[in-house]
């Protein structure tokens, strides 16, 4: 078949409604002319033929609307697409004469004689020859009588297609209130509860939690006087044309031009920056004066002068000034609620490890010892120059290594000690360094099995008291820890003294000092051991509640039924063979702008705070720290010199805590999670990750910025090619559906074209382990008849479509424990973040029972939600629910569910919970309105014709006698009118 390359199908369409619909201002395809069977044939429809003349006439009939409508000429490939499109018309018409002939039609008298009053041999100067007509109806010639049976057959095919439209055209009131709802744009207020915010393996934060929390630590949410700017950036910052521009868009927002709209020339604007007296942007470049003014501007004002920055001018908008104090509950709660979550994370093991050593405390008595050991580096021991007698004696010792065979001479050369003189010091001194430092590790081991401390020697090394420690604990931390710990291990607790020689040249010094009978070990002491037992009982805990599930309903957990069925796969085009234009790939790009944008980038300053040993009160002393340094930055302190000063990260203390710019995934989770979550300007609490406490401020943000096309062209080109090689898939498979009405008939088809066909055994006690679209797919199957086709074909994404019918069904069975027990414990953990969720969501309902507004509550939870741009079929971004939210907001076949500024009750969406309320519903323009309407109605009409036409063809066979036009393939219809 020819492939056209450069036109998209929804022009196509277009032409086609141009080229054949208007002129007769109907939606079906109007009638041919009458065919004379002189002439040769284009085309041959069941018994009928398409003459050339005809064709030929409706083909430039079609290409003058063409030019007339466009002001241009076609190109040869549309030109040829139009042409055959024009036959497409034709084909049409004498399907429509055979399918009225086929169903006889019934056409009046009233109505024939309608048709002749009209005809030009019987009318003169407009006005009917009554006379005329009746002396050629009386004397009824051969002529009259086949006028009379074409006019009859003319009228039975209008009729005929007239009633073809009518079944195909969509109800006008409903496509106008589809349309509309479809354009209509919802802003929504959201009380959401996100099931990513739900654990489930510690206990929630109850909302009195979170209160008293607030009122407890008040003096730890104080802020300092805060501003939040909206600011568009023009230009380079050292460009007087620059500052002319945005002098002139100052002067324009002044005069009335919206901010929204005057920022859409430059690239839109940064909204919601937060700042301080001392804590502005890194881009921002306005001194002191400047600074200071936005705290003294009203809000909704534009400052007076553009700002200089760092890449740009700034024009800048105060959208609010908040005064210094303490900050209000809703700007606080989240904070409030993560410290919650992570005290009871961190706290909540201990209170039931604390329980086991306290249930245990007396069966752990126990032999302990004190143990001390030292490492003596070489490294750290300073030795003196070597005199000129030490050099000598040394070179006189180690002839040998300055002594080689000279082939020359045949004779040993040895090279004088002047010549190595800077070598024979080097050697010497790792020597003596050695002497000395075993030297000192003999003396240390001496006085420590004399029972004596020398403490001269012991502060010149690296002494450590351990102890007391079980037989076969870690004495601490480190390779010196784990030697000395093996060596108390292989020596069996016995006192006494040892030496060992470490990989370095270091030494290791230890003294078995003390032996303490009875000894009950301390809990820190005993954790270890206790976090193995608390992992043991938690399991057995979780089976034990596992196998309770099962009992409640093993039929729950019956293997249920099998289904045995087969499929065919239609394989896709490969996507370098699928014809495209730019228009399209332009459009796929703008319609899929995410995936080709780059990223949102933070850039953000920390101060780290690290614990410095192991263990909980190392670690609640660095909490204490980092609490005292988020006091200091909220109390107005100079974020980068405290980051300076105090910050353990190594890399970015120097640099005032910046850590420049970064993305999503390059950070640990914690710190991601806080950071993205914060505005420019703002500063995080106190968030925990496994290097220790930050404190996290966002100076900088870089939004989302979409790839310009020509960038990533190929990128789009293939991925729209494959997304338009499935549309002409999916239409091939439902093609075969259509031919095919039986599994016989479709494994002769999968014969014919090559397809293999794939036998498939799905056992449904798997089903709740699908995704959703799996499980309609089996569940359309298990309700199909045995030896039934499944009426519509399964695209398997980016691989081809799949046509399945079912064979036969097996009957379910039931299941022992043991046989379901991995599966229930993990149904069991999965479910562990919405068992979460609903509790929280029945927390919330018994305060709202007690009195307490939405608005209230949404405090709790960071305030009620403000969305916009809320559209039909989209649902909430990050929440879903697209069915959920249209019948609440946009309604469909009932009204919506509920009006302006009224609450609605939890409304459950794919991700998680809301209470819903409509701030307002913009409905789209009357303009836009009809001319989606007008697109909308001849698409789904031609969608319909399309469809009754393809029956027709399968039952009147047609051909195409013109081997160019043969050989032309009319595109598929666009997926919707745009």
């Amino acid at each position: 078949m020819k492939r056209i390359t450069n036109i998209r199908p929804s022009a196509l369409w277009i032409l086609l409604v141009l080229a054949t619909w208007s002129r007769a201002g109907t939606a079906a395809p109007a009638a041919a002319p009458r065919a004379t069977a002189a002439g040769p044939a284009v085309a041959t429809v069941g018994t009928l033929r398409v003459p050339r003349a005809d064709y030929e006439h409706a083909a430039a009939v079609a290409l003058d609307e063409y030019q007339r409508t466009r002001g241009t000429q076609p190109s040869d490939e549309l030109r040829l697409l139009i042409r055959r499109q024009a036959l497409e018309q034709l084909i049409r018409a004498k399907l429509l004469e055979l399918e009225a002939r086929r169903g006889a039609v019934p056409v009046s008298e009233a109505e024939i004689e309608a048709e002749f009053r009209t005809h030009p041999f019987f009318n003169e100067n407009g006005r009917f020859d009554a006379s005329r007509f009746e002396k050629v109806k009386q004397a009824n010639s051969a002529q009259y009588r086949a006028t009379l049976a074409a006019i009859r057959a003319d009228i039975a095919n209008r009729k005929l297609a007239r009633q073809v439209a009518a079944q195909v055209a969509p109800d006008p009131a409903k496509l106008q209130a589809e349309v509309e709802r479809g354009l209509t744009r919802a802003t929504l207020d959201l009380l959401a509860l996100r099931l990513s915010e739900f654990d489930g393996t510690v206990p929630e934060p109850r909302e009195s939690d979170v209160l008293d929390y607030y009122r407890a630590h008040l003096h730890d949410f104080e802020r300092p006087s805060r501003a939040e700017l909206s600011i568009i950036q023009i230009g380079e910052a050292s460009s007087e044309r620059g500052r002319a521009v945005a002098d002139s868009l100052i002067a324009a927002l002044h005069g009335g031009v919206t901010f929204e709209g005057a920022s859409a020339g430059y690239g839109g604007a940064r909204t919601k920056i937060l700042v301080a007296a001392n804590d502005f942007p890194a881009y921002w470049r306005g001194d002191a004066a400047v600074s200071g003014a936005v705290f003294r501007r009203p809000s909704g004002s534009v400052l007076d002068a553009p700002v200089p920055g760092r890449d740009g001018w700034l024009v800048v908008r105060v959208d609010d000034v908040r005064p210094a104090g303490v900050a209000p509950l809703r700007e606080a709660s989240r904070e409030i609620r993560r410290l919650l979550r992570e005290n009871a994370q961190a706290h909540g093991s201990d209170r039931e490890l604390k329980a086991m050593y306290d249930d245990r405390r007396g069966m752990l008595k126990t032999t302990a010892y004190k143990v001390r050991y030292a490492v003596l580096d070489p490294a750290t021991i300073t030795v003196g120059e070597p005199s000129a007698a030490d050099l000598e004696s040394y070179y006189r010792g180690h002839l040998a290594d300055f002594s080689a065979y000279d082939a020359a001479t045949a004779a040993i050369r040895t090279r004088p000690l002047a010549e190595v003189t800077t070598d024979v010091r080097a050697r010497w001194t790792v020597e003596h360094r050695g002497d000395l430092t075993r030297g000192a590790a003999a003396r240390l081991e001496a006085a420590w099995r004399a029972g004596r401390r020398d403490r001269a020697l012991e502060a010149a090394s690296r002494v450590r008291d351990m102890g007391p420690l079980p037989l076969g604990a870690p004495v601490d931390t480190g390779r010196a820890g784990a030697i000395v710990g093996d060596s108390l291990l292989a020596r069996n607790g016995a006192p006494g003294t040892g030496v060992t020689a470490l990989a370095d040249g270091a030494i290791l010094v230890f003294d078995i000092y003390q032996v303490l009978r009875d000894y009950v070990p301390t809990f820190e002491e005993y954790r270890a051991s206790l976090v193995g037992r608390l992992a043991a009982k938690q399991a057995e805990d979780t089976e034990r509640e596992a196998h309770a599930l099962f009992d409640r309903d093993p039929a729950r957990w019956a293997t249920g039924r099998t289904l045995y069925f087969h499929e065919i796969q239609v394989p896709l085009l490969d996507p370098l063979e699928v014809p495209l234009t730019r228009s399209e790939v332009e459009h796929y790009h703008l319609s899929h702008i995410d995936r080709y944008s780059a990223p949102q980038q933070l850039r953000a300053r920390h101060i780290l705070v690290s614990p410095k040993d192991p263990g909980a009160d190392a670690d609640a002393a660095a909490r204490r720290t980092a609490e005292d340094l988020l006091k200091r930055v909220r109390a107005g302190e100079d974020f980068e010199e405290l980051a300076r000063r105090y910050s353990d990260d190594a890399p970015t203390a120097p640099k005032g805590g910046d850590l420049g710019f970064f993305g999503r995934g390059a950070m640990l989770e914690e710190f991601e999670r806080a950071a993205f979550a914060l505005k420019v300007g703002e500063t995080s609490g106190l968030v925990k990750t496994v290097a220790g406490y930050h404190i996290i401020k966002v100076i900088d943000e870089l939004p989302m910025v979409a790839e310009p096309l020509m960038h990533v062209y190929p990128n789009v080109g293939y991925d729209a090619a494959l997304e338009k090689s499935e549309r002409l898939v999916r239409a091939r498979a439902d093609s075969l559906l259509r031919l095919a009405h039986t599994p016989a008939q479709m494994r002769a088809i999968a014969a014919r074209l090559k397809y293999p066909v794939i036998d498939r055994v799905f056992n449904l006690s798997e089903f709740a382990h699908l995704p959703k679209e799996v499980q309609g797919y089996l569940r359309s199957l298990e309700q199909l008849p045995p030896n039934s086709l499944l009426p519509t074909a399964r695209l398997l994404k980016g691989n081809a479509m799949q046509i399945s019918w079912l064979d036969s069904t097996g009957a379910s069975r039931t299941v022992a424990w043991e046989d379901v027990k991995d599966q229930v414990i993990e149904q069991l953990r999965t479910g562990a973040p919405r068992r979460a969720l609903e509790a929280k969501r029945a927390e919330l309902d018994s305060l709202f029972a007690a009195g307490w507004s939405v608005d209230s509550v949404a405090t709790l939870w960071g305030g009620v939600e403000h969305v916009t741009g809320v559209t039909a079929g989209k649902g909430v971004v990050g929440l879903g629910g697209p069915v959920a939210i249209d019948s609440l907001v946009f309604g469909g076949a009932r009204p919506p569910a509920i009006g302006d500024r009224v609450w609605s009750g939890w409304v459950v969406l794919d991700r998680g919970l809301a209470r819903v309320r409509v701030v307002s519903r913009t409905p789209p323009g009357v303009d836009v309105v009809t001319a989606r309407v007008d697109s909308r109605r001849r698409l789904i009409t031609e969608r319909g014709l399309q469809a009754y036409f393809g029956k027709l063809w399968t039952r009147y066979p047609v051909r195409i006698l013109d081997p160019e036009l043969s050989q032309v393939t009319l595109p598929p219809l666009p997926d919707d009118a745009r």
